[in-house]
């Protein structure tokens, strides 16, 4: 008889203990992907080539990894310190037209994220932009200078419906100059952070 309940208590307990796992294992897959961010203060420099068209090389400013236990939206914000500098040589009778944009995008998984999916972007953001012009062909000897500055140093791109799992989010930055006659420009991003958070948007949302 001691031996029966002794079995009987012993499948109660073994019951209870996989109502206990199926309940654990049903919060963890309801859990939300938490926020997570990173941040950086050293400077990377972005260079151009002395040619009309030309872009630096792509830098990598920032990365982390985004685990979610379900397919969320995702807002990924990023914050940057950014400037652009120019130089132009000009003869007595001659000119130069720098145009310089130090331009950010946000990759997940490799796949560059969109501003507006509905309208098809390459999802690159100028985060800082310069437009000069030199010109010292005006009669009379005088020197004119033209310089037009951008500056946008936070952005919020939105991702939909990103898949559960594990996924890693990149920064990268890239410096796109035109130039007309003989200059060169740089571009340089200092202090930056990258934060990822679940939004929930409506099923209509639209962007």
């Amino acid at each position: 008889m001691a031996k029966k309940r002794l079995l009987q208590l012993t499948a109660l307990m073994v019951v209870a203990a996989l109502v206990v796992v199926v309940r654990v294992n049903a919060m963890a897959d309801s859990v939300p992907a938490m926020k997570v961010g990173v941040a950086a203060s050293d400077v990377e420099v972005m260079q151009s080539q002395l040619l009309t068209g030309s872009s630096s090389d792509t830098v990598t400013l920032l990365s982390l990894v985004l685990h979610t236990t379900n397919p969320e939206d995702v807002q990924f914000g990023v914050t940057a310190e950014c400037a652009v500098a120019w130089a132009g040589s000009i003869t007595d009778t001659g000119k130069v037209g720098t145009q310089a944009s130090a331009k950010l995008w946000v990759e997940v998984d490799g796949v560059r994220v969109q501003v507006s999916p509905s309208q098809g972007d390459d999802g690159k953001v100028s985060f800082c932009s310069r437009a000069t012009e030199l010109d010292a062909s005006i009669p009379g000897g005088f020197l004119s200078l033209y310089e037009k500055t951008k500056t946008a140093n936070a952005f919020n791109w939105i991702l939909g419906n990103v898949g559960s799992g594990t996924h890693t989010v990149v920064v990268y930055g890239q410096l796109d100059v035109f130039v007309n006659g003989i200059g060169y420009a740089e571009a340089g991003v200092g202090r930056r952070t990258l934060t990822a958070e679940p939004v929930h948007l409506t099923n209509d949302a639209y962007w």
